[in-house]
């Protein structure tokens, strides 16, 4: 084998080595952003979720708030709208899904007519806890929601990385033979046609 062709040879195994590492750092830095995306949409899922069982909490406490005072409102904690609001600001930060914003919008309009209810000395207690529990109602619903669109995103995550780890094994197999058809080419001798015309 001549000089030329050694080269040849090495320079072809050199090109197709550096394809294939080439390729697959690309695969594998689209394998991480889709990890680190997918885990920031559930752990917004999780931070939602933590929001609403602590509006919960906060529903629960005016509710045992009206149960207690009864015809009086002196018993009512109005700094329970202020953390409800506190809250309702941070779960605005969220990714929130149509369902999920309509559905938001209509508790916070809820809890704003709760807020007037409960200082109006003029309303009916048992009005006061039914509007509690279409508040709490709401809440439930938000937060299967957030279930429902965390196990979402989870499968879809679970797909795309299913769809790489794919890719990434036909495409390696792919290089391989794309290196032995180099290969080939590059050591393929013809042979010299001693034909005269």
């Amino acid at each position: 084998m001549k000089i030329q062709n050694k080269l040849k040879y090495v320079f072809g195994s050199i090109f197709v080595i550096l394809i294939v590492l080439a390729t697959n750092q690309i695969d594998q830095n689209n394998y991480t952003k889709i990890n680190e995306t997918s885990s920031s949409i559930y752990k917004d899922r999780l931070i939602a979720s933590d929001i609403l069982i602590q509006l919960s909490e906060c529903f629960r406490n005016l509710e045992v708030s009206v149960i207690i005072g009864d015809s009086s409102r002196q018993v009512i904690d109005f700094s329970q709208f202020d953390k409800i609001s506190t809250l309702f600001s941070k779960f605005e930060e969220t990714k929130l899904v149509e369902e999920e914003a309509r559905t938001f919008e209509q508790l916070k309009q809820k809890s704003s007519d709760l807020e007037m209810m409960l200082k109006d000395s003029s309303i009916q207690h048992e009005i006061t806890l039914l509007s509690i529990n279409r508040i709490r109602q709401d809440i439930l619903l938000l937060a299967e929601i957030q279930m429902v669109e965390g196990n979402r995103n989870y499968r879809i995550n679970n797909q795309a990385v299913e769809d790489i780890e794919l890719f990434s094994k036909i495409e390696f197999y792919l290089l391989i033979i794309l290196a032995m058809i180099i290969q080939i080419i590059i050591l393929y001798k013809p042979k010299n046609s001693d034909k005269v015309e």
